[in-house]
């Protein structure tokens, strides 16, 4: 349903979802691009869940102390 239900199309018919979904996904993929892997995934956060999966007994008092710090 990518056409319209109505026909002229005004600003009060018109469906703004594509408009928005295009918008979002295009920040997203500046984001993506631009900003470098350290600043939104540090390396500790990775190695703290890769851990915590694993079932270390000090990774779930480590990631008390990251949560209070982070």
């Amino acid at each position: 349903m990518i056409s319209p239900f109505y026909f002229p199309v005004t600003a009060s018919t018109f469906n703004f979802a594509c408009v928005i979904f295009g918008a979002a996904t295009i920040f997203a993929l500046l984001c993506w691009y631009f900003m470098p892997p350290e600043q939104w995934l540090r390396q500790e956060q990775i190695e703290q869940a890769m851990r915590c999966a694993e079932g270390h007994p000090d990774a779930v008092e480590a990631s008390t102390v990251l949560q209070r710090a982070g």
